[in-house]
């Protein structure tokens, strides 16, 4: 079945709502004339009622487009004369009008030509709800015979999608600019859901360079946001950074831009930069939409290894997590580790068994449950857990395996279980691809323990004569540095090495413990 060609009547003055509405049609396959389009306007010296009596003559359905513009008789005049045309040349009678109102744009009275409104029934449309829109373009495909095909709805992902379509709509363009723009954004949020992050990149890319191309005048702000999103995905941080700091030139004070500049420092285990950039993004949201902020800075808190305040931890544990779809494990997380810190041990393990369950754990979560485990002298079942994990997960890549094995290289340490602590660095945390300086020294440690300390002043050695790994650059070389120094009883050098690594991790006398 060919696509039915429609006539749409509008005023000028509401091209941004009606090109919004072309653009529903066009997704939808329907055909229709916009003269409001450089492509299709018409030609100079010509006969403008003529030219449109001729477009409306070749259509099939008449859409009137009701409005205060439209109505007004000073500034409807083309308007009013395609509605006195289309009813002569009886689309009402053939059941082919259908009148629609712009709500935002809603006339106090319908006079003249537009009288006949008062007894048809049209379809009202706020167009700035875009669930609203979408059952309006609905009832408007019934009417034309078309199947409607729902227009893409957003990713969880992506919760500021509703501003990244307004800030589109807006735009003061040509109807096949905001076609063409929207088809882009329709395409990427496609290869968004189905998490093709390099194909979206391009895709939100492409949007922005056709949007400076276009519209030079047009500030990006969300399109800046969205790239920064995908970058962070595919783990390029630095260009992610550099997306959500261009963002910020435009709004200085928006909460998208510090909420994503905290997830950068946060996944380059910045907390300081972290926590302060969540601390902005809390103080410039609305009270009432401010719970996505509060999560992410208790993250940041806990990360940096500070306390959560008593009034934001009380508002945390009362969410409920099933709410959240996503977010469902973050905020299970952060209430399983706000129960662990504040010692509340069975609470924190129950969450973290029904995050096991639901299979929404991670590395993080299986690490605060083998912790509470232990704090409740459950060594068994710390033990289970962990061989579990690696059982179930560890091959996978749903955990980090080598972070479950440094665990239960220390549980066995802990229990006496030499032997089986050293065969877990021998063949999982020192293998050629794996070998770390912290593994290095942790192995050394266990050496100690077994009373073999010419071994283990061998490996330390080696470790501070660069035999194994380059000169200490990072907080981590330096304080593990200073852990060979404190197992070879050089107490002044070790103090020295634990200060330049800014209290990297406890002193190493509490490893003893």
């Amino acid at each position: 079945m060919n696509p039915p060609r429609v006539f749409i009547s509008f005023s000028s003055r509401d091209l941004k709502y009606v090109r919004e509405l072309m653009s529903g049609l066009s997704s939808q396959n329907i055909l229709f004339w916009d003269y409001s389009d450089m492509l299709q306007a018409i030609e100079l010296g010509k006969n403008i009622p003529k030219v449109l009596r001729q477009e409306i003559d070749k259509s099939e359905y008449f859409i009137p487009v009701i409005s205060k513009n439209s109505v007004d008789p000073d500034i409807g005049k083309f308007t009013y004369m395609e509605v006195e045309y289309a009813l002569s040349k009886g689309f009402r009678e053939r059941d082919k009008l259908v009148p629609v109102l712009i709500v935002e744009e809603k006339p106090q009275k319908l006079e003249g030509s537009y009288s006949i409104f008062e007894e048809t029934c049209y379809d009202e449309i706020y167009f700035q709800d875009i669930r609203d829109f979408e059952e309006a373009l609905a009832k408007i495909c019934r009417k034309l015979g078309v199947t409607y095909v729902p227009l893409i709805e957003a990713h969880p992902r992506l919760p500021f999608w509703k501003f990244f379509r307004d800030e589109v709509f807006e735009l003061a363009h040509s109807r096949s600019a905001h076609v063409e723009l929207m088809t882009i954004v329709g395409v990427f949020n496609k290869k968004f859901q189905t998490q093709a992050w390099e194909e979206a990149l391009f895709l939100i890319t492409h949007f922005i360079y056709s949007c400076q191309y276009q519209i030079p005048d047009y500030q990006l702000f969300y399109p800046w946001i969205v790239k920064a999103v995908c970058e962070h995905l595919l783990n390029r941080l630095d260009d992610a950074e550099k997306s959500y700091r261009e963002a910020g030139k435009v709004r200085s004070r928006d909460p998208s831009v510090y909420g994503g500049l905290g997830s950068i420092y946060l996944a380059r285990e910045d907390y300081a930069n972290a926590k302060l950039n969540y601390k902005k993004a809390l103080s410039y949201c609305p009270p009432d939409r401010n719970t996505d902020e509060k999560i992410n800075y208790a993250v940041a808190l806990i990360e940096a290894g500070e306390g959560v305040p008593a009034d934001l931890a009380k508002f945390l544990l009362q969410l409920d997590p099933s709410t959240y779809y996503e977010d469902k494990f973050k905020i299970m997380n952060l209430q399983g580790s706000l129960y662990y810190l504040s010692k509340n041990y069975s609470r924190a393990i129950s969450i973290f068994e029904e995050m096991q369950r639901e299979n929404i754990h991670n590395t993080a979560t299986i690490i605060y449950h083998y912790h509470s485990l232990l704090a409740l002298g459950a060594t068994e079942r710390a033990h289970g857990l962990l061989r579990e994990i690696l059982r179930r997960d560890g091959a996978k890549g749903t955990v980090n395996e080598l972070a479950i094995y440094q665990l239960l290289s220390e549980l066995y340490l802990k229990t006496g279980r030499i032997d089986d602590a050293i065969k877990i660095y021998q063949n999982h945390l020192l293998t050629p691809q794996q070998v770390t300086r912290q593994n290095t020294i942790k192995y050394a440690r266990i050496y100690k323990h077994r009373g073999e300390f010419r071994k283990m002043r061998e490996i330390c050695q080696q470790v501070l004569d660069g035999k194994l790994f380059p000169l200490p650059k990072t907080q981590a070389d330096f304080y593990y540095d200073g852990f060979a120094h404190y197992l070879l009883g050089n107490m002044e050098r070790a103090r020295y090495d634990f200060e330049r690594s800014l209290n990297f991790d406890s002193f190493y006398s509490e490893y003893e413990k």
